[in-house]
């Protein structure tokens, strides 16, 4: 009897053992997502929630694309281009921290990007009909910045 479940539980075990090539996978890709994360200065909680207002962005942005006709996968790749620019731009901020000894250049990129995402998803909510939701003051604060973006151009 003994014997039959040490079999057993060595024949369940072997099941979760991956396949040579799953295992040069999750190699690659646990050195890959080590090296993004030294990149980026840890993966601590401004960067993770920067990473939602980026994807909760993206997402509104393609949905309000969608419903107004204006969807198109290359206006769609540029988008994604950018938002990986954002991360390349964090990463250079921690380089800087780093060279310099601090913490703040990194902290203020990530706050500027936030506010800048946040800012873009309230646009495309009001483009998804979803604008009354919306309280007054950021309503004339994202009318605010967009008057100043005018003014610059």
């Amino acid at each position: 009897m003994e014997r039959g479940f040490v079999q057993t539980f060595i024949d369940y075990m072997s099941l979760l053992v991956p396949a040579k090539g799953e295992a040069y996978l999750m190699l690659a890709s646990g050195a890959v997502g080590s090296a993004l994360a030294w990149a980026l200065g840890g993966i601590d909680l401004q960067l993770q929630w920067l990473l939602m207002f980026v994807a909760v962005d993206y997402v509104t942005g393609t949905i309000a694309a969608g419903k107004t006709g204006e969807w198109n996968s290359r206006v769609g790749f540029r988008g994604l281009f950018k938002k990986v620019f954002i991360f390349v731009v964090v990463m250079l901020s921690h380089g800087l921290d780093v060279i310099a000894g601090t913490d703040m250049l990194r902290n203020a990129a990530i706050a500027a990007y936030a506010v800048n995402e946040l800012g873009s998803t309230l646009e495309n909510l009001d483009r998804l009909g979803f604008g009354g939701m919306i309280p007054g003051f950021l309503h004339r604060a994202i009318k605010e910045i967009k008057s100043r973006e005018v003014v610059k151009k």
